[in-house]
């Protein structure tokens, strides 16, 4: 799945989530050699590319609150493509 199209759809769900909102959903697993696995932050510098690119084109926009939120435009992009997959997974 497309990182951006799944950050598109956290924040359609999920208003207000920033960098550290992502770095902590898309973090794994780190491995630390023989001491214990921990979890551990994914890179903030994708995240923040994912944000700026969906600015850029239209979809995402600074919340006042903090965070980004989904643009009228936005959603109904994303309305249109969510209802573009159904029709064509009702047809297979």
């Amino acid at each position: 799945m497309n990182l951006t199209a799944a950050v598109a759809r956290h924040i359609y769900v999920r208003g207000g989530v920033g960098v550290g909102g992502l770095r902590k959903l898309y973090g794994g697993r780190a491995n630390r050699g023989s001491r214990p696995s921990r979890s551990a932050l994914s890179s903030a510098g994708v995240a923040r590319n994912v944000l700026k690119s969906l600015e850029a084109i239209g979809v995402l926009e600074k919340d006042p609150s903090g965070g980004r939120k989904v643009t009228f435009a936005g959603q109904k992009d994303l309305d249109l493509i969510a209802a573009q997959v159904l029709s064509d997974l009702k047809k297979a």
